[in-house]
């Protein structure tokens, strides 16, 4: 250990040792509590409302109304690594659904996080517009996990909540123009509705697979190869592999 992170350690403990001693001696007056009482209870009040992010405890996601948590959504969507529970809890309020019955609760926190969205996709321009596309289809894959899906339409579910473009929907035959009208949907814009669910299948994995190896066949040199080509072989791969990770990542959150 060198000597910088020794006194590091050094100095916190002693100040936990301070800290256990002030805590120690303060004796609760009639009708009142220690600090450390008060402490207990404040993270016994937090705790039914609030997330992990990380390693740490934040705040109740909807806290300070509408117009917080909608600011909240798309500031945690910029790091997303470490407040992807946060916008996914936003998003789960948004919905409108609940064990798989409709509910009206988050109805205007679903129009307020909308109207945000599209202003700022009318008015953002260059790499910002592109970055908030991005991260907010981060979003996107973090509320259409099984877990977040069963929550909102049970396990025994048939559809699923989609959070995206109404034109992705349309394009690819998703939805039905009676539904679109049904919901007062609007072409061209970004919206919460349900559609089919439809798992990806072994046999799509397989076919991946086969994708796969079919180019590797292609492009793998001979073992007699030049050297050179050998090398620009094995670096191609180790490019594959970190691009393949960050996609496990990425898909896994």
């Amino acid at each position: 250990m060198n000597t910088a992170r020794k006194q590091a350690v050094q100095k916190n403990a002693k100040a936990k040792k301070t800290t256990a001693k002030a805590l120690k001696i303060i004796k609760p007056t009639k009708g009142l509590k220690t600090v450390g009482e008060k402490l207990e209870d404040i993270k016994k009040a937090n705790v039914t409302k609030s997330v992990k992010q990380g390693n740490e405890i934040i705040a109740d996601p909807l806290a300070g109304g509408v117009k917080a948590t909608v600011e909240r959504y798309f500031d945690c969507a910029t790091t997303l690594g470490k407040a992807g529970e946060t916008t996914t809890a936003i998003m789960i309020e948004c919905a409108g659904w609940n064990a798989g019955k409709r509910v009206k609760k988050g109805d205007s926190l679903r129009v307020a996080l909308l109207k945000k969205l599209h202003t700022n996709l009318e008015t953002l321009e260059g790499r910002p517009l592109q970055n908030l596309k991005k991260n907010v289809k981060a979003t996107q894959r973090l509320f259409n996990k099984k877990g977040v899906q069963d929550r909102l339409l049970g396990k025994e579910r048939t559809k699923r909540v989609y959070f995206g473009g109404l034109d992705h929907l349309t394009d690819k035959g998703l939805i039905t123009t009676e539904q679109v009208k049904t919901e007062g949907l609007t072409a061209g814009e970004y919206c919460f509705t349900t559609i089919e669910a439809k798992p990806v299948t072994e046999k799509e994995y397989q076919s991946r697979q086969e994708i796969n190896e079919k180019h590797t066949e292609e492009h793998r040199p001979a073992l007699n190869s030049k050297q050179e080509d050998k090398d620009a072989y094995l670096y191609d791969l180790e490019a594959t592999i970190k691009h393949l990770k960050a996609e496990i990542k990425a898909f896994s959150k």
